[in-house]
């Protein structure tokens, strides 16, 4: 039994080491580095004939020979479209933080481990050909990803990197080609690498770095934690991080101290308003220590001129007074060194945030400034703030700088304006700018004209363009007899708008005019086309800017279609799929589709299709009816699944819900599978234009399928008198009369058309196909009349009974 102990701490204690071990890599970034693309190899990704990938993992690829990871030879590597590999065993398709994320691999490389590359339903797709590959060359592994894209970033963005494994030294590089600039989004990918287990991690961050940096990916530094990320884009705190191409990060297996943390700073013995003593904890085995440090908003670090350090404190000197500094510490043992410790936040024990910072030296005038979301215009912006007033009020008031650029200024810069306190709220609005243009700006106190605060974190404030933006078009909806108007809201400190109105994208053949003072609204009294789309721009100008930095974005609006005269039809067979009529309008997601069971093949229909309950209608155009008119209303329908299906017909003065005031027609129980044919007729109560409306429904019912119409017509109804008086053809005859359910036509070679009335001369049905035998088992007993058209255009009615 004690063997079997003795055994299992053996196993347990190489296993700990395995995940540790990489602890001791040796971390290192050069720039400049000659990126060389692998053409050939194998191609993993789009796999078959896909033309893009996204959340994908490899089969396992067997390297040509073991490759050391963390003490363990590891012979199978996967590969991952979000950016990283893993090692042993297979990622998450859906893994999007490999670093913090163990599923029992043997580790894991990641080099933009984030949601990436591109789905089918993505717009725009992408413009390069995305493409992961890999190839073993023997003495090294490579893996590489080609125009590859970040789902949290703008997707017309490409990226390409490579990660590289060395099998003779074990070093790992991840190397950076041509990558585009950030765009829209906030995309923090993880990179590093991680041991068999997320305590065994090495990852990099750029967060410590405030708003509008310039530094880029070369800057990065030590992350604190497995969750730790670099920064693409960030627009919540406007950071857009570059990644220069021929950038390298280097791992190498080796000997490295351990990584050592920042103790917290007594503010009242170890900060002055030009030093800061600085303590942390030793390092097992450590003989000396370098320290650095920089300001927030530096990318680069300042060596500590007492660098090496033999004790674990050290007081740095010399500093600017009221100003916040980022340190980090490298523990060292001859030519053995630690990686740089992560930057701390100013209490110290680890830990880093946004802007973080480690010290804030003290200042004569403490006064803290809160600013407030600013406001602009094209030529100007305002500023707000508060301050604390914990530490007072300042005498002298404020004062306030700004910079094109994201440097932040010296205690010693001289200030673009100042002003005294306001009190509770202060402001102050800078003009004789440019539009749209991006400023950074600070504020701090002055207390004597000598002594003065620390200058805020950095703002950003952009001031606004020219161009007006998402203006609103009204009165161009059917049924609306109003001529449009366009309404905009007001551009700050404009004196008057340029809007130009034409047929074409930029013309101004409908209208061309200047309107002076705070306008915002234009009716367009120009009588316009029915159904045409027209252009428009509106572009501000102010007392000194006329003309937008970037050209103004050009809108449109399509005019309603004029209402159509009886007879009206829609067959759909002109119609391209999956669009609808013109003129027509939909509440939710009809479509025309080829024809479907039981409809014939070539009939186009209008069908919808869910899996949940459904409210939607169908509207056709505008149709100008007659007070008095009896119409005629006929259409086909029928449905496609297994469930049954509702539809409700009725028709108004406005293609809306609401405006469906006159139901005609409602059948919540289809349950059969053939094509119904409908016939009824309406008399409107007032003239007017009135829209027909097919409305599907199953309401709180879920089981749902498909419905289609077709064939839908509008006509002035006949009646039995024109009938009667056609009826002078008896060479064709109708048996058997009286009749229970059928009745057969002796000869339909020149019929083109059969109808049914009743003795009042409403239309009941209507057969458009030849067919000798009809089906009207669902009349009640009566007399009717069947109406037969001849290909002559002549009429033949016959009286029928049904029993």
């Amino acid at each position: 039994m004690k063997k079997i102990i003795f055994l299992c701490i053996i196993v347990l204690g190489i296993r700990m080491y395995s995940q540790n071990s990489i602890l001791t890599y040796v971390f290192s970034k050069t720039t400049g580095v000659t990126y060389t693309p692998i053409t050939g190899g194998t191609k993993l990704f789009p796999s078959g004939t896909n033309s893009i990938y996204d959340d994908e993992i490899s089969s396992a690829i067997t390297l040509s020979s073991p490759f050391t990871f963390g003490d363990v030879a590891v012979d199978k590597v996967y590969v991952s479209t979000n950016g990283f590999i893993t090692f042993g065993t297979a990622a998450s398709p859906t893994n999007y933080t490999p670093l913090n994320t163990s599923a029992g691999d043997q580790g894991a490389i990641s080099a933009f481990g984030q949601n990436g590359g591109f789905n089918l339903l993505d717009n725009p797709q992408p413009a390069t050909n995305p493409e992961i590959r890999y190839q073993d060359f023997g003495n090294e592994f490579v893996v590489q990803w080609q125009n590859h894209s970040s789902r949290s970033n703008d997707l017309s963005k490409s990226l390409n990197f490579q990660i590289r494994l060395n099998y003779l030294t074990g070093v790992i590089n991840i190397i950076y080609g041509n990558c585009s600039d950030p765009g829209p989004g906030s995309a923090g990918p993880q990179v590093g690498i991680r041991g068999s287990s997320t305590y065994s991690v090495a990852p990099l961050t750029i967060y410590n770095i405030p708003k509008g940096t310039t530094c880029d990916w070369s800057h990065a530094v030590t992350g604190p934690s497995s969750s730790s990320k670099m920064i693409f884009s960030d627009n919540n705190y406007e950071k857009h991080i570059k990644i220069p191409s021929g950038l390298q990060y280097t791992w190498t297996p080796g000997i490295q101290l351990p990584v050592t943390n920042i103790k917290p700073f007594d503010y009242l013995h170890d900060i002055t308003n030009n030093s800061a003593k600085v303590s942390w904890e030793a390092v097992s085995g450590a003989t000396a220590y370098n320290i650095q440090y920089r300001t927030i908003g530096n990318c680069d670090w300042t060596n500590f001129n007492g660098n090496p350090v033999s004790t674990t404190s050290a007081t740095l000197t010399g500093l600017d007074e009221g100003t916040k500094y980022q340190i980090r510490i490298q523990a060292l043992r001859g030519n053995i060194q630690s990686t740089y410790s992560h930057i701390a936040k100013a209490t110290g024990m680890g830990g880093y945030s946004v802007e973080g910072y480690s010290v804030a030296t003290k200042t004569t005038c403490p006064v803290q400034i809160s600013p407030e979301s600013p406001s602009s215009g094209p030529n100007f912006f305002t500023i707000n703030w508060y301050p604390n007033f914990s530490f007072g009020v300042p005498q002298k008031g404020y004062e306030y700088y700004y910079s094109l650029s994201p440097v932040r200024p010296a205690n010693n810069a001289i200030p673009s304006g100042s002003l005294p306190s306001q009190g509770p709220f202060n402001s102050v609005t800078i003009s004789g700018l440019e539009p749209e243009t991006k400023y950074y700006y600070w504020i701090r106190g002055n207390c004597d004209d000598v002594h003065k605060g620390p200058w805020s974190d950095t703002d950003i404030v952009s001031t606004s363009s020219l161009c007006v933006t998402n203006p609103t078009v009204l009165n161009n909806t059917p049924g609306i007899n109003l001529p449009p108007q366009i309404k905009w809201n007001l551009i700050p400190g404009a004196i008057g708008y340029q809007l130009k109105i034409g047929t074409t994208p930029g013309g101004n053949d409908v209208v061309d005019t200047n309107l002076t003072g705070d306008v915002n609204s234009y009716t367009i009294n120009t009588p316009l086309a029915s159904y045409t789309t027209y252009y428009f721009s509106i572009v501000s100008y102010t007392a000194t800017s006329s003309n937008p930095t970037t050209p103004c974005s050009i809108f449109s609006f399509t005019t309603p279609c004029n209402a159509f005269n009886i007879p009206y039809s829609i067959d759909f067979e002109n119609v391209s799929i999956p669009y609808i009529p013109a003129c027509t309008s939909v509440t939710t997601t009809w479509k025309t589709s080829n024809g479907s069971a039981p409809f014939d093949s070539n009939t186009k229909v209008m069908r919808f299709n869910t899996m949940n309950y459904s409210e939607s209608w169908f509207f056709t155009n505008s149709i100008n009816l007659t007070a008095g008119k009896t119409y005629n209303i006929s259409f086909k329908y029928a449905k496609g699944g297994p469930y049954q299906e509702k539809l409700k017909v009725a028709y108004g003065t406005l293609p809306t819900t609401a405006g469906m005031t006159n139901t005609i027609a409602d059948y919540p129980n289809i349950i059969n599978n053939n094509v119904n044919s409908e016939s009824i007729n309406i008399t409107p109560t007032a003239s007017g234009n009135y829209y027909l409306g097919f409305y599907i429904y199953s309401q709180n019912d879920i089981k749902y399928y498909d419905l289609m119409i077709d064939d839908i017509n509008i006509k002035e109804a006949s009646t039995l008198n024109v009938i009667e008086t056609l009826d002078n053809k008896g060479s064709i005859k109708i048996y058997p009369n009286p009749f229970s359910e059928n009745i057969t036509i002796s000869d339909i070679t020149n019929v083109t058309n059969i109808s049914v009335v009743d003795i009042a001369g409403k239309l009941l049905k209507t057969f458009n196909k030849q067919t000798s035998s009809l089906d009207l088992k669902d009349l009640v007993s009566g007399s009717y009349m069947i109406v037969l058209t001849l290909k002559d255009g002549s009429n033949q009615s016959v009286k029928i009974i049904k029993k």
